[in-house]
Order: C-alpha cells, then structure tokens, then sequence
C-alpha cells in the first residue's frame, strides 16, 4: 500500500465514485423538498393567512398608540408574540 501512487486520494476518489449516485439522489430529494416549500409559502393562503390574522392582532393591541392601524411587521417581531400576555 506504501508503494502505491497517491494512495489516500485514489482512495477518497474510489469511495466519491461508489457513493455518488446515492448521495446525489438525496440531495435531489431535499431539493424536491425546498422547492415545494418555497412554493407553498409563496403561493400557499395558508401562511397569508396566519400573518394577516397576526397584523389584525397587532393593530388591535395597538389600537389607541401611534403603533396602530400598521401595514405590515417585521419578521423579527414574531418571535415576540410568546411574550403577549392578557388581562383578565
């Protein structure tokens, strides 16, 4: 093995050449899955939905504020939305 030319890349190049093709179908796999996704929060009503529900919420609580009456959110604050409390 000592005298073999180049042995540790030959060996990595045999090892890409005998797992290429699975590794290749399951990144096309993943991509199918990216692509449906990008699709259905671009196109999907389900998520305008959600957020529109969140703007409504929003402009309620910040009704009678300079906050109020908003047309759209940061991204950001969703994570907020954990921190809203009530008051019963």
């Amino acid at each position: 093995i000592a005298e073999v030319p180049r042995y540790t890349v030959r060996t990595k190049c045999m090892l890409l050449r005998a797992t290429f093709d699975e590794k290749a179908s399951e990144l096309a796999e993943s991509i199918g899955f990216m692509r449906k996704a990008a699709t259905e929060v671009t196109e999907g009503a389900a998520l305008r939905n959600v957020l529109s529900h969140i703007l409504a919420l929003g402009n309620h609580l910040n009704g009678g504020t300079s906050r109020g009456a908003a047309w759209g959110f940061k991204l950001e604050t969703l994570g907020k939305l954990i921190n809203t409390k009530t008051v019963d």
